[in-house]
C-alpha cells in the first residue's frame, strides 16, 4: 500500500506521518517500546556513571538508578 496525498513513492511505515503543504520532509517515529537507563553499571548504557543523584531534607545523599520505558501512541 502507498501514500497518495502527494508521497506517493513513500512506502506507509509504522509510526507518526505528518503533511504539510510548505514542506516536503518526511519525518518517522518509532511506535515500539524504547527504554532509556540512567545507572551507575558502566555496562549498562554509556560507560560513564550516570545514576540520579538526590538529596533529603535532613540533607542525605541518595543515588538511584533510573530507567523510563516510553512509546508514542500511533
Amino acid at each position: 500500500m502507498r501514500l497518495a496525498r502527494g508521497a506517493a513513492d513513500i512506502p506507509i511505515r509504522t509510526g507518526w506521518v505528518f503533511y504539510s503543504p510548505l514542506r516536503t520532509q518526511i519525518i518517522e517515529f518509532p511506535t515500539f517500546v524504547q527504554t532509556v537507563k540512567w545507572t551507575h553499571d558502566f555496562a549498562e548504557g554509556h560507560a560513564i556513571n550516570e545514576e540520579m543523584s538526590f538529596n533529603t531534607k535532613e540533607g542525605m545523599n541518595i543515588y538511584a538508578d533510573v530507567s523510563v520505558s516510553y512509546a508514542i501512541d500511533r
